[in-house]
């Protein structure tokens, strides 16, 4: 393939697609992350969550984080960071 065969807007497009795929990807971990470490849901729940995020992907991602945000960030804000 000739570089001039690519134009540029697709070369943007191409990169743009990249980083959502990588900020959704790194969502689902952070959001399975939370759901293995909450120790306020029931085992059901957990389960739910994990199903509903590999069944539909993109749904269940988002489905948690909108209706579970306020425990994501109690989370982030009482985990200890490093220095």
């Amino acid at each position: 393939m000739v570089a001039s065969a690519y134009p540029f807007v697709d070369i943007l497009w191409t990169m743009v697609a990249f980083f959502v795929l990588a900020i959704w990807i790194y969502l689902l971990f952070k959001v399975w992350a939370n759901i293995f470490r909450r120790i306020d849901m029931s085992a059901g729940a957990k389960i739910a969550w994990l199903l509903l995020t590999v069944l539909f992907p993109f749904v269940g991602v988002f489905a948690y984080v909108l209706t579970q945000h306020d425990a994501m960030h109690d989370e982030d804000q009482l985990r200890p960071r490093l220095p």
